[in-house]
């Protein structure tokens, strides 16, 4: 079962930090003219670093970390271990007191 493989590659860690997304975001419109199967497959490596714990059931948050040098925001995950939410909750807290974020925005050209 999947579940179990994402719970043994976890080990005894405490947390996991990884990117919340695998890279920058697509350009609007650029699955537009994909098949449905192309589109979804392109979707997917979006959520490369998310899904596993989806499927584990493993408590997970994504914290706002900074911004590309394009200025778009870009994210971590933190992962616990199975049913250690509060775990989570007080380290993305942490990080939220040590780096706040509220007062960031997304650049446009």
């Amino acid at each position: 079962m999947l579940s179990r493989r994402v719970l043994a590659w976890f080990g005894d860690a405490d947390l996991w930090l990884t990117p919340t997304v695998a890279m920058p975001p697509p350009v609007i419109g650029a699955w537009s003219a994909l098949s449905q199967e192309d589109a979804f497959l392109a979707a997917a490596q979006l959520g490369s670093f998310t899904a596993p714990f989806n499927v584990s059931g493993q408590p997970a948050a994504s914290v706002p970390l900074g911004l590309t040098r394009d200025g778009l925001p870009f994210g971590a995950q933190l992962a616990g271990k199975p049913l250690d939410d509060a775990t989570v909750i007080a380290v993305s807290r942490q990080l939220e007191l040590a780096m706040p974020w509220s007062s960031r925005t997304a650049t446009t050209d």
